[in-house]
């Protein structure tokens, strides 16, 4: 007769930064909804990060400053459940939404949830009308909160080079190596704190866009010229079009501003790493 899975078969491991402000309401949510083990990966804090977290983690490790990818596969290294849930120190979750992700895992190779910020000033009510573009069901990568299987994570790894989109870069691996498919649950997780328009752009060209154009360059051999091109147009399909296309209320065009400003950033961030890449050669 099989077991059935429960919160407290998952290690939860939480990246963090001086994160003072968001780890206690992070790390309680994961205590109340009884996860088997809390890991935090510290960057070095130079805030009270550690020290909040101390009341909650069950073990606190520290990385040395290579990325996310990194930082989370040290994060595995010390995790000793069934499960894995790589989450991030601005989320919180509800311990019925826990229970939906390892239901929704079982013919999948992971699993996400649906992600609502919480707040209403603009930037995190057009935060909350971009997420239109992920839908509930299968899809092709998934990003945190993530929920794995420890046993893939140990095999397959996060990229150790990698800064950002390591979770898509893992998920295109897997499924490219083992098959199978990937899956954003019904569950909902929330996202705390308050957007700016610079932690925007920041993400979008530092981050994403640079992520992009590093894909891009490891790819791009042996992808065909409509895969290129895909990947080319990807942030205008992703990021514009598929957000306007699932409006549905008058009130939810406000987003467009928004949505304008993020596609420019991320198309900046992937000229910016391109330009470094030349002038280095």
């Amino acid at each position: 007769m099989l077991t059935a899975k429960t919160p407290a078969q998952i290690s939860a491991v939480v990246c963090s930064l001086n994160e003072e402000a968001r780890i206690d309401e992070c790390l309680h949510s994961l205590k109340e909804a009884d996860v088997g083990e809390i890991i935090l990966v510290d960057a070095h804090s130079t805030d009270k990060t550690v020290e909040v977290a101390s009341k909650y983690a069950d073990k606190i490790v520290f990385d040395d400053g290579k990325g996310l990818g990194a930082a989370r596969n040290l994060g595995i290294a010390e995790s000793e459940k069934t499960f894995v849930l790589n989450f991030g120190a601005d989320n919180s979750i509800k311990k019925e939404a826990l229970q939906l992700m390892l239901n929704d895992l079982d013919a999948h190779q992971g699993v996400s949830c649906l992600t609502s910020k919480v707040g209403s000033n603009y930037l995190n009510r057009c935060m909350n009308i971009y997420r239109l573009r992920y839908q509930h069901g299968p899809v092709t990568t998934i990003g945190t909160p993530s929920l794995f299987r420890r046993k893939t994570l140990q095999k397959y790894k996060f990229d150790n080079t990698r800064k950002s989109s390591d979770d898509s870069e893992l998920c295109d691996r897997i499924r490219e190596l083992a098959g199978g498919t990937f899956y954003i649950s019904e569950a909902t997780c929330f996202e705390n704190g308050h957007e700016t328009w610079n932690s925007v752009k920041f993400r979008w060209k530092n981050l994403y866009g640079g992520s992009d154009f590093e894909i891009y360059e490891a790819n791009k051999s042996r992808w065909s010229l409509l895969r290129r091109l895909a990947s080319i147009f990807y942030p205008l399909r992703k990021e514009f079009f598929t957000v306007v296309f699932r409006i549905r209320k008058i009130k939810e065009l406000e987003v467009i501003p928004f949505l304008i400003f993020i596609t420019f950033w991320r198309y900046v961030g992937w000229m910016k790493s391109k330009c470094l890449k030349m002038l280095k050669a």
